[in-house]
């Protein structure tokens, strides 16, 4: 077993809704909890709504602050499944051959490497 940074494996899950009073009227958030599967330290969310985008910045987040995640786990929730869908899209977008090299010389995989089974699996594979 090597010793990782904090919150280089994380699992996540999505909880709530919560109501809350903007200025005049209330509305729903949700909670989006990341966990450090070494250490069970927590990260807590806010998400305006249960969309794909609301979750990859909050992904996104995540990475700012921690660094480089090596997996994520989650359940097959609905934002999950459209967030990998997002990020398929996105990806097969974004590759050319510039980027296949870029991606080479920082020995980095091009995939992102989500698991269908029972949790999804994020894999980055970047040193």
């Amino acid at each position: 077993m090597e010793p990782t940074a904090p919150f280089s494996h994380v699992g996540m899950d999505v909880f709530g809704p919560f109501i809350c009073k903007d200025v005049r009227r209330e509305v729903k958030r949700y909670g989006l909890i990341f966990t450090c599967l070494s250490s069970r330290a927590v990260l807590l969310e806010l998400l305006d709504d249960m969309t794909s985008d609301c979750f990859i910045n909050s992904l996104r987040c995540l990475i700012a602050i921690r660094g480089p995640v090596q997996t994520l786990l989650s359940e097959q929730g609905t934002i999950f499944v459209g967030a990998k869908g997002e990020l398929d899209r996105s990806q097969n977008d974004m590759i050319d051959e510039k980027t296949k090299e870029f991606l080479k010389a920082k020995s980095c995989s091009e995939s992102h490497g989500w698991n269908m089974g029972k949790a999804y699996t994020y894999s980055p594979q970047c040193s």
